[in-house]
């Protein structure tokens, strides 16, 4: 591929991540959309094989990774795209299944990433994000109660309670953090009550983003009680529809698990290329709330009562604390 700066730059930020206990990279990609990416990684790697999983058999994938699955000095680089086409075969997807297994440490996996937004999302230098999530997760430490304001014309308002909870931070250099891009600090709130008028997105493993894209103010309106919602209401009748089915049928979902504070101006100016809302939209600048199932570092995943997870992205908006804004997005 031609010297292009940008890409260049992208680059270097993306093989900051890796950990230099990997010595040998497996580069598992869908096919054409991640041609780039690949080219560029196979480039400066030292060591790596390139995986087009279009093109393999669900045979070669599980004899990859059962080659590999005890040898610490190899990792696997994973660029997935969740927009509803499957690229490859039901046998492939559960023989990539094997891969989750591997310890976090050897695995960096990329959703929603491929070559037309990647040089946005790994703009920003790594270590810039993650001083900015160590040093928000101090001042939050000392908040036990926080307010978020949406500050757009549907005025909302949520109180959450904080004090004792744990502030985890996701800057992509921590052993138990494998997704990329990454960059948030958050914590599982202790109580939250008030309301919350999406102005923004909800993505997650239920594909509302995909269907719905960007959520303007009034279109789905929550009522949230003791952590709990209580009641959906709001101006777009198919958004709310669906997502109160999807409370009914996975009743887990009511419960908001995660106060997030996505801390990456790279995916704020990504955001602006994609209509639909894809998952790496938490780490972006602002909070991000999330229902259903709780984040492992602040909680027994053994105790889930789903294992789905949704997160309200909220475009506008600020955070305060007991005497000042703490944040402005």
């Amino acid at each position: 591929m031609s010297h292009d700066p940008t890409w260049d730059a992208a680059i270097a930020h993306f093989l900051e991540y890796l950990p230099g206990s990997i010595s040998h990279w497996l580069i598992l990609v869908e096919g054409p959309s991640h041609a780039l990416i690949s080219s560029a990684l196979r480039a400066r790697l030292p060591s790596c094989e390139l995986v087009i999983l279009a093109d393999a058999t669900a045979a070669q994938i599980a004899t990859l990774e059962s080659r590999y699955a005890c040898c610490h000095e190899v990792g696997a680089l994973q660029f997935f795209i969740k927009d509803g086409i499957q690229r490859y075969s039901r046998e492939s997807r559960d023989a990539l299944r094997q891969f989750s297994a591997w310890p976090c440490s050897r695995v960096r996996l990329c959703l929603d990433v491929w070559d037309d937004n990647f040089p946005a999302l790994f703009s920003e230098p790594p270590q810039d994000v993650a001083r900015r999530c160590r040093e928000l997760k101090a001042i939050l430490a000392g908040e036990p109660v926080l307010v978020c304001d949406s500050e757009s014309p549907a005025r909302s308002q949520l109180e959450i309670r904080c004090g004792a909870s744990e502030w985890v931070t996701y800057t992509g250099f921590e052993d138990f953090e494998y997704m990329l891009p990454s960059g948030e600090t958050a914590c599982l709130p202790r109580s939250a009550a008030g309301t919350l008028s999406l102005d923004g997105w909800l993505v997650g493993t239920i594909p509302f983003g995909l269907k719905y894209g960007r959520v303007h103010p009034g279109d789905l309106v929550l009522r949230i009680e003791e952590r709990e919602i209580r009641g959906v209401s709001g101006g777009r009748a198919d958004l709310c529809r669906d997502f109160e089915q999807a409370l009914d049928r996975l009743p887990g979902l009511r419960c908001l698990v995660e106060l997030g504070v996505g801390q990456s101006h790279a995916v704020v100016r990504a955001a602006k290329q994609h209509p639909a809302g894809c998952l790496w939209l938490e780490r972006r600048f602002g909070v991000h709330f999330g229902l259903g199932a709780e984040l492992p570092e602040t909680f027994d995943a053994d105790q889930r009562t789903t294992s789905h997870h949704l997160d309200f992205v909220l475009a506008t908006g600020s955070l305060s604390g007991a005497r000042e804004i703490l944040l402005r997005w």
